[in-house]
């Protein structure tokens, strides 16, 4: 949004949640809508069970009903049970949205698509698939009749295109790649901002970035850590993020003894000072669509150290990273190859400060998209 040509086009943006630290970062030319109260009501986490129980409100009781269903012991089962919620509650609690569209965008895969499919009037209707869809947790069956009526379906690296045309077959012709966009001038400029207080200057620094969640692994990394650690070789790892897996993960590095070297610190606005003076990055993930975290690092002339998941390749080549098993002893081992080859560190970070970011080519494929 900060990149795209507001001569041509008008842009409301709808959150189920009004909040989050990066709405600061939205440019004027951005209307960000209020979200309509009946949407607040079933997607407001903040909202306690001691206000809802006596309330005369259906919407905060389907709230509670829709809070309790998603209660669950199998990780595989969140977003199934959330198609279930959809289908027999929200999709019919709530209202049609007043405005009408030339073209509306569910720009995530599941509740937010099936908003925009059902509630939502407009001319052509979008939805992006942000992951390798085998790895979402989705039911392919209900998501058939949604993917049959959206006008594209758009995903975010080659391999996930590859991987919706093998899972739908005959929407074939409806699913197009278009790369997340990222502006290197802009972010070279934020990386600029600060100085991190947490680096030590005298250790070789490892950073890793993403959502305290079983998908990017942390759990891995930390156990990397404890075998990096034994190699003597002084380190500092931070990961920047937050999540529900927070407690589990501080339990790990207390396990580990690694609190003088690895450091959970949170949500960070602006993550790209600690790119721009970390060694190495860290992806430690056991799935993704295509990482915006691995298109900044690349930007910011910071080398990575990646897991090899199925659609890695999309972004990583031995040009300036490295693909490793997805296990701690490959990410460990790498690392140590890492801090004591520095040099082969310097060359890939000058060849990625070389590397264009073709902004203006990327923009022209949305306008295409967008005006067809």
């Amino acid at each position: 949004m900060n990149t795209i040509d507001y001569d041509k086009y008008n842009i409301d943006l709808l959150l189920f949640q009004k909040k989050g630290m990066f709405l600061k970062q939205l440019p004027d030319f951005v209307n960000i809508l209020d979200t309509p109260k009946d949407l607040q009501l079933l997607y407001n986490s903040s909202v306690g069970f001691k206000q809802i129980i006596g309330s005369k409100n259906y919407l905060l009781l389907a709230h509670l009903l829709g809070r309790a269903f998603m209660v669950v012991d199998r990780k595989d089962m969140i977003r199934k049970k959330r198609q279930i919620r959809w289908k027999y509650g929200y999709k019919k609690l709530l209202a049609v949205f007043p405005n009408t569209y030339d073209v509306a965008l569910g720009y995530i895969e599941g509740e937010p698509s099936y908003y925009v499919m059902d509630k939502v009037k407009a001319k052509k209707k979008y939805i992006w698939v942000h992951n390798d869809y085998t790895q979402t947790g989705l039911d392919k069956s209900y998501d058939q009749p949604y993917f049959e009526k959206a006008d594209k379906i758009v995903t975010i690296s080659e391999k996930c295109a590859d991987i919706l045309k093998s899972e739908f077959p005959e929407q074939e012709d409806k699913i197009l790649y278009l790369p997340n966009i990222s502006s290197k001038k802009l972010l070279k400029r934020r990386s600029e901002e600060n100085i991190p207080t947490e680096y030590d200057p005298t250790k070789f620094k490892v950073l890793s970035v993403g959502r305290l969640n079983p998908q990017k692994g942390f759990d891995i990394a930390i156990e990397a850590a404890a075998i990096f650690k034994k190699l003597n070789i002084p380190f500092q790892w931070i990961i920047i993020g937050e999540g529900k897996q927070r407690k589990y993960l501080q339990g790990l590095i207390d396990k580990y003894k690694l609190k003088s070297c690895v450091s959970l610190i949170g949500v960070k606005e602006n993550p790209y000072p600690y790119m721009r003076l970390a060694d190495i990055l860290v992806q430690s993930s056991r799935y993704e669509g295509k990482s915006v975290v691995l298109d900044e690092a690349k930007m910011l002339g910071l080398p990575v150290i990646a897991t090899n998941y199925p659609t890695v390749r999309d972004q990583v080549n031995d040009q300036w990273g490295y693909i490793v098993d997805m296990n701690a002893k490959s990410i460990a081992e790498q690392l140590l190859y890492v801090s004591n080859n520095r040099n082969e560190l310097i060359k890939k970070k000058k060849l990625l400060v070389s590397l264009e970011n073709n902004v203006n080519e990327q923009l022209s494929m949305y306008d295409d998209l967008l005006q067809s």
